[in-house]
C-alpha cells in the first residue's frame, strides 16, 4: 500500500509538471521599459488549425500552428507557429510572419516577438517593412507601436521613388515620416551618389537633410563632387 501511494503521489507530480507551464522566456532588454499606465489589452487568439502543449517543448507553454492568426491593439499577426506565453500577455511567433498594422505598414520576417504590455516587438530574419510607397530591408528590426517608430542598427536597405539607400543603422518615424539614418550612408539613385555619416531624409517632401561631411557625386561626370557639412538635398 506505501508503495501505491508513494506511486500515486509521483504520478500526480509528474501530470502537475506537464501542464503547468514554466516560466523560462527570457525577454531581450528592449522589452524591459516601463509599460503604458492603465490594464494592458490582451493578444488574442484568432484562429490555427493546430493547438499543442508540451512539456518538452517551450517550457510547456501552448503553440498554435497552421495558419496562426493572432491580434492586439488593431494589428493582426499571422505566422506558421505561434509559442503564446499567456500569462505574460506575450508571444513568439515562427516562419512566414507578417504583422499587419492598423495605419497601412506591414512588417515580415523569419521571427518575431511581441509583447502586448509594451506594445513593442522584435523582428529577426530576412525583415522587410513595407510602407506606402517605401520598402525597408534588414535583418533585425526593433519596432514600438505606441511612439510609432522603428530602428534597426544590423544594416539595412530603404528604397523609395527610385532611391535606394544604404546604411548601418536608421530610426523611422511613421508618424512623422522622417528617416533618421546613422553611420556610413548611402544614397544612390540614377542620377547621383550621396555619401554621409548623418542624413535624415523627409518622407513627404521627399528631402535629405545632411548633419556632418557628406559629398554628392554626379553620375555621369564623377569629377563634378559637391561636399558640404550642412545642407538639403532635393530628391
Amino acid at each position: 500500500m506505501k508503495h501505491l501511494i508513494a506511486f500515486l503521489l509521483l504520478f500526480s507530480a509528474a501530470l502537475s509538471g506537464q501542464f503547468t507551464p514554466k516560466n523560462d522566456l527570457v525577454k531581450d532588454p528592449y522589452f524591459n521599459s516601463p509599460q503604458p499606465a492603465g490594464t494592458p489589452e490582451k493578444v488574442k487568439l484568432v484562429h490555427s488549425d493546430r493547438f499543442d502543449k508540451n512539456p518538452e517543448k517551450y517550457g510547456g507553454n501552448p503553440y498554435f500552428s497552421g495558419n496562426v492568426q493572432f491580434a492586439h491593439q488593431g494589428s493582426v499577426l499571422t505566422a506558421d507557429e505561434v509559442i503564446f506565453y499567456q500569462d505574460q500577455n506575450f508571444v513568439k511567433a515562427l516562419g512566414n510572419v507578417r504583422l499587419q498594422n492598423a495605419d497601412g505598414s506591414v512588417i515580415t520576417s523569419g521571427e518575431m516577438e511581441y509583447d502586448g504590455n509594451t506594445q513593442k516587438g522584435i523582428a529577426r530574419k530576412a525583415v522587410v517593412l513595407t510602407d506606402p510607397g517605401q520598402t525597408i530591408k534588414t535583418q533585425t528590426l526593433y519596432y514600438d507601436r505606441i511612439s510609432n517608430k522603428a530602428y534597426f542598427n544590423t544594416g539595412g536597405v530603404i528604397s523609395k521613388d527610385g532611391n535606394v539607400m544604404y546604411t548601418r543603422s536608421a530610426t523611422y518615424d511613421l508618424n512623422s515620416r522622417l528617416i533618421d539614418f546613422t553611420g556610413n550612408v548611402k544614397i544612390e539613385n540614377p542620377e547621383y551618389i550621396v555619401e554621409g555619416a548623418n542624413i535624415i531624409q523627409n518622407q513627404n517632401s521627399n528631402t535629405a537633410t545632411f548633419n556632418g561631411p557628406t559629398t554628392i557625386t554626379n553620375r555621369q561626370n564623377p569629377g563634378n563632387l559637391i561636399y558640404t557639412e550642412k545642407g538639403t538635398y532635393n530628391m
